[in-house]
């Protein structure tokens, strides 16, 4: 079932100018044609929130008469408004106007003007220098194949523009920059990580991990509310029904109850109690922290949950080959099931992530050494009653990081 969804693109600004009153004006790219890749968090898909989702942006539907329209005199934010611009917010959240929206080959293209003077200080300053445009669309989940060869899974129609956003960095990058003849500044430099706590447990992440963690723990919130909502409008309909049980409209007020009813077990699905939520995030989030922490190298980018902690696997096996192999239990790492892997990935997070200090003795794990003398024992005598000793050492060892040993 398509449905209306809240989102942001990036837009681009050209040559700046100035007005002889001050305002910044400058054509920018506003919107454009083709496959946007999308997590699946941001779409509100069920599933890995990490998994990329490729969406179809048709020309029909980006310059549509009443698409283009809804672009003209959009109001200039700093930052997106967490429920877009509205009559009550304008005022407060205004800082310039998108004017003049139009076709240009491939692109929407409209002149933006920025009118307030802290809002120009910092484009200026380049403490926010690109744009995020913010509207919604309904999305068509028909899968299909672009005119041009690509495949997508979705496609949005029904868009419409709220507002454009300053922002500090873009989906599109520097591309979306607000225009200017200065060069772009050096890339490299490491991001600072952003300290988030879930259910008092503090956690740093990167930016793209800590706005998915935060996206999703607002979903969640909300289907929680959706359904205590329901579950309250659905007492006030049984009680009226049970006031006006022999009045002739009470069938139809059955109905209605019924019609609650069935909305209120289908929004149940995606509801969670505060305590599976937290859980659910927290482990999310732990996931993405620990594995930043014992191999820093590997990028959770465009990867699922289970490829992710496959990547880490791969990148600490050799390193500790005895442990991973017990818990794969005579699997190879490409045929573990997703259950073995987050079991693998947590048991390395545990051996592999310790910062040793003092005595390097003091740091060892029994069972680990267990493991890895079973190994090498094993290989000395040449198989035997080796496997066997690595079996009891994998039961072990699993028993223990379950905390029954």
């Amino acid at each position: 079932m398509s449905k209306r969804i809240q989102h942001t693109f990036d837009a681009a600004l050209g040559e700046r100018r100035r007005t002889p009153e001050g305002y910044l004006v400058a054509p920018a790219v506003i919107a454009r044609t083709g496959i946007q890749i999308y997590l699946a968090h941001e779409l509100g898909l069920d599933g890995d929130p990490m998994r990329e989702v490729r969406i179809y942006r048709p020309p029909e539907e980006v310059f549509h008469l009443d698409a283009i329209a809804s672009f003209d005199n959009q109001p200039i934010t700093i930052d997106h408004p967490p429920d877009g611009v509205t009559p009550d917010n304008w005022r407060e959240l205004s800082v310039g106007v998108m004017r003049g929206p139009h076709r240009a080959s491939n692109l929407l293209r409209g002149e933006a003007r920025i009118m307030d003077a802290d809002a120009i200080d910092q484009v200026e300053t380049k403490v926010r220098e690109e744009l995020s445009g913010g509207y919604s669309a309904v999305y068509d989940w028909t899968p299909g194949v672009t005119p041009e060869g690509e495949p997508y899974e979705g496609i949005q129609r029904d868009i419409r523009g709220n507002h454009t956003a300053l922002v500090r960095r873009g989906r599109c990058g520097p591309v979306c920059r607000v225009g200017d003849s200065q060069p772009s500044k050096p890339t490299g430099a490491t991001a600072m990580p952003i300290q988030i706590t879930i259910d008092g447990i503090p956690f740093s992440l990167d930016e793209a991990a800590a706005a998915a963690v935060n996206n999703l723990t607002k979903r969640l919130a909300d289907s929680t509310a959706t359904v205590a909502d329901l579950n309250a409008r659905l007492d006030r309909k049984i009680k009226i029904r049970n006031k006006t049980i022999a009045l002739r409209d009470s069938e139809e007020l059955e109905d209605e109850v019924e019609e609650l009813e069935d909305e209120l077990e289908e929004a149940q699905k995606d509801a969670m109690t505060p305590q599976q939520r937290d859980a659910m995030v927290a482990d999310w989030a732990e996931m993405l922290e620990g594995g930043k922490r014992i191999a820093p190298t590997v990028d959770a980018k465009g990867k699922t949950c289970a490829q992710y902690r496959r990547e880490v696997i791969k990148a600490l096996y050799s390193d500790h080959k005895p442990v991973v192999d017990a818990v794969l239990g005579g699997k190879t790492l490409d045929a573990a099931d997703d259950a073995t892997l987050r079991q693998a990935f947590g048991v390395l997070a545990a051996t592999a992530g310790g910062k040793t200090t003092g005595d390097a003795s003091s740091m060892r794990d029994p069972v680990v050494d267990s493991l890895n003398q079973s190994t090498k024992t094993n290989d000395a005598a040449g198989g035997g009653s080796g496997q066997k000793t690595a079996d009891a050492a994998r039961g072990s060892f699993i028993d223990r990081m379950n905390g029954r040993a």
